[in-house]
């Protein structure tokens, strides 16, 4: 059993570095094609936001508090790059770390004080639980969105948006050598039946306040 739950660990393990592998192509690729100059003077800020999974609304689950770091460059007139890194805030489980990268295109639809954009991102999810036993998890998703901003003389930019996303992960979960999943002892690792995860796949909505200042 121990032999087969590592194989499946091993499995998951490839699944998972595959689908990190591809996106980290993708933006890698994409980065290629950014101009040199689109980053020479970034709007740089502060996100805060809600997050929740179609399966945790349904489930009657409170949504996730988000809290996260955006940086961005112009590639034309209408269009921007820009890079995001979110923690989720778990006041469930102490032990668990979740954290969010995205790298995400949006199209401002006026040039104006307050600029409706749409923005359409990618990106990879990573949880991490230890509290006894471990729960990993990687997830890459996509999402679409839109939001408005509205962007002050003196540099500062003020912001809101919504987005609708789908997830898709690959999760292990083990215990320590030595116990069992319904707590008996084990001759070795064995998989847990429950762990706690914010990631769930499928569905999922979110939204953003956001505070930026441009140099």
């Amino acid at each position: 059993m121990a032999h087969a739950f590592r194989l499946g660990m091993t499995r998951a393990a490839r699944t998972a570095l595959a689908s990190v592998t591809t996106l980290g192509a993708t933006l890698v690729a994409l980065g290629c094609l950014v101009p040199a100059t689109a980053f020479a003077n970034p709007t740089v800020g502060l996100a805060l936001g809600k997050t929740e999974s179609k399966q945790d609304a349904q489930n009657g689950a409170d949504a996730n508090s988000t809290v996260g770091l955006f940086v961005r460059g112009r590639l034309s007139h209408a269009l921007q790059l820009q890079a995001e890194l979110s923690k989720l805030q778990d006041d469930g489980y102490s032990g668990t770390t979740i954290r969010t990268w995205n790298a995400a295109l949006l199209y401002d639809f006026g040039h104006g004080s307050v600029v409706p954009f749409a923005l359409v991102g990618l990106g990879f999810d990573v949880l991490s639980y230890s509290d006894g036993y471990t729960s990993d998890q990687t997830s890459t998703h996509a999402e679409l969105g839109a939001g408005v901003e509205y962007r002050f003389g003196g540099g500062f930019v003020l912001g809101a948006d919504v987005r609708l996303g789908s997830r898709s992960g690959t999760q292990s979960q083990a215990y320590p050598v030595g116990i069992a999943a319904n707590g008996g002892a084990s001759p070795g690792i064995v998989p847990a039946y429950a762990a706690p995860s914010y990631l769930s796949d499928g569905e999922y909505r979110s939204m953003r306040l956001t505070l930026g200042v441009h140099f």
